[in-house]
């Protein structure tokens, strides 16, 4: 059976579409991989894809849409002759294109409503995201493919830290987007060096399997020890970790992570805005992007964190807006000589993460099970 399966960003790739490619391709199917348009494309995707075993890998993974670009994925899209067709991020119409042209249903997989789930079979990962869709009908809530794609690298039987080095051992998580990390490291730089005043603690940089690697001499004159690898097996070696928003909380809930979750205001001027919209963000000013992303933060209830937003409550803690270096720094040093308050946040995220079974088993029956 030949499925083809349209992604975007390197979250998407990596933290849904590597799963859902490992069980389609153990049950002998024939794989051809999209990789679309996306402003939070990291440049590194296509070289990412060609490790996970798609038979086909088809690259528009790049920041700028332009007409040339956008012709030739309509006219290759309208050319894919697939049984089933299965969309892990990215705007619907692309994966509509594929389903219509060869009669059959689009199934997706999103963490909420998108245009264009009307004609699609929706799953999502949690209950409590169901509410999300507009009550949109036969939405079906499977699981997190994220903590799939976790599992896989627990496989791997490497030891991330130097356990010789005294101290919490803390995780530093600059982003996936070249452009975020560029704008995070002299910013963490100082924050690490602040950090360090104030605890005794053994400290990482993760970068993302997409980083290149003449990027870890950046960090390494930062004294920030850079290293590439999979984050499963960082974040099951840490005690604790400093991150950003986004779908790294969810790594770090499945892996039951304390972290304190920062977006300080000059950050927000690189923080990309989701959905095609996005790819225009580079014409608006910053107030105007500013605001837009303030209001996605209020109808959030204010939170800025998956795992938060998810359990509607405070579990990791956030800080974004305008607070100082100092201010993150004696939260972060706060946390970390509080034991028990680290070893609640752990059991709490476990909880949330919860027993259920494979998300990429259950979406890979209900795709090879469909009849036309």
């Amino acid at each position: 059976m030949r499925v083809s399966i349209l992604t975007n960003g390197p979250g998407e790739l990596w933290g849904w579409a590597r799963p859902v490619i490992h069980e389609l391709k153990r049950r002998g199917c024939d794989i051809s991989l999209w990789l679309l348009p996306c402003q939070y494309a990291s440049g590194h995707e296509y070289q990412a894809a060609k490790i996970l075993g798609a038979d086909e890998i088809h690259s528009h993974n790049v920041n700028d849409l332009n007409i040339a670009n956008i012709i030739n994925l309509w006219r290759g899209l309208g050319r894919e002759r697939a049984d089933r067709v299965l969309q892990l991020g990215g705007d619907l119409f692309w994966g509509n294109r594929i389903a219509k042209a060869n009669n059959t249903k689009l199934f997706c997989y999103s963490y909420g409503y998108k245009k264009g789930l009307q004609t699609a079979q929706a799953f999502t990962a949690f209950n409590s995201q169901l509410k999300l869709f507009k009550n949109l009908q036969g939405v079906q809530a499977i699981g997190d493919l994220v903590k799939d794609a976790l599992k896989l690298d627990l496989k791997l039987n490497l030891s991330i830290w130097n356990d010789d080095d005294a101290g919490l051992k803390v995780l530093y998580l600059p982003g996936s987007r070249p452009k975020i990390r560029r704008a995070v490291l002299p910013w963490l730089a100082e924050f690490n060096k602040k950090l360090n005043e104030l605890i005794n603690i053994n400290f990482i940089t993760l970068l993302p399997i997409f980083a290149p690697q003449d990027e870890l001499e950046a960090w390494q004159e930062a004294n920030l020890h850079p290293v590439i690898a999979p984050s499963g097996l960082a974040m099951a070696q840490a005690d604790f970790a400093i991150t950003q928003p986004g779908t790294n909380t969810l790594e770090l809930m499945h892996s039951g992570l304390p972290a304190l979750v920062i977006a300080p205001e000059s950050f927000l001027d690189v923080v990309p805005l989701s959905g095609l919209k996005g790819l225009a963000a580079k014409f608006l000013s910053k107030n105007i992007k500013r605001r837009a992303l303030h209001k996605v933060i209020a109808k959030w209830g204010g939170f800025i964190s998956l795992p938060n937003r998810i359990a509607n409550k405070f579990i990791l803690d956030e800080l974004y807006g305008d607070v100082s270096i100092e201010q993150i720094a004696l939260k972060a040093c706060e946390i970390l000589n509080d034991k028990a308050k680290l070893k609640s946040e752990r059991e709490e995220l476990l909880n949330l993460s919860g027993s259920q079974g494979s998300a990429a088993e259950i979406l890979c029956d209900e795709l090879l099970n469909y009849e036309k």
